[in-house]
């Protein structure tokens, strides 16, 4: 019995382990927002830090000042956008799909911004020591939904940068899907799956020994 319960609990612990990752999405809802409010850089949102990589600084601009989002959305303006981000503590995420869409004029979110308007953005994940990287085009001034590839997970931080014909092309996000990543057990967890394993087996060997065993009377 007790190697079946050291067994069990090994077992336990392992699926602990594969079933510890979780989605969210950052909609940047624990921030203020505004016309375009300036949130400084870096900023921290539902555990995960964003960081102007341009210079322009970083803006939370409420629904429709410079989009067609419904909702807030950030922006590394006043430039080219470059935005990073990465989890606050340092854990690898996995990236999902995001919601983004050109600089559109200010106040007039059905009009491109002749300075700033962009054709698309690049998104680079980081990977160990590689890097993962996915390009979407932009479509106009919609705010459309970009969904990325399967490689984009055990991510230590993603940077998007825009792209396009203007001096300054500019983008918003906002409702980035990303899921935590699994912790890979430690290599004492696995030995103790494996005495718990070998323990559940050598205690059903065991058992299976002694009910064949037949006893004949005299």
């Amino acid at each position: 019995m007790k190697r079946i319960a050291l067994g069990v609990a090994a077992m336990v612990s392992i699926l602990a382990f594969s079933n510890s990752a979780s989605a969210a999405t950052l909609n940047f809802s624990d921030l203020s927002s505004g016309s375009c409010s300036q949130t400084g850089s870096p900023v921290a949102s539902q555990n995960f830090t964003f960081t102007d990589v341009s210079g322009g600084g970083l803006f939370l601009c409420d629904a429709g000042v410079i989009q067609n989002n419904t909702s807030p959305a950030l922006i590394a303006a006043n430039t080219l956008s470059v935005l990073s981000f990465s989890k606050t503590d340092m854990g690898l995420f996995s990236l999902q799909s995001f919601f983004a869409g050109s600089r559109t004029a200010d106040f007039n979110p059905a009009s491109l911004n002749s300075f700033a308007a962009a054709d698309g953005i690049t998104v680079v994940g980081n990977v160990g020591t590689g890097v993962v990287t996915q390009t979407f085009n932009f479509n106009g001034v919609s705010f459309d939904q970009f969904t990325l590839n399967a490689s984009f997970t055990g991510l230590s931080s993603v940077q998007i940068s825009a792209f396009g014909k203007t001096a300054a092309p500019q983008f918003l996000i906002n409702n980035i899907v990303v899921d935590s990543v699994a912790a890979v057990p430690e290599p004492s967890t696995w030995a103790l799956f494996l005495l718990g394993f070998f323990g559940v087996g050598g205690a059903m060997r065991s058992k299976t020994r002694k009910s064949s065993v037949s006893v004949t009377y005299a």
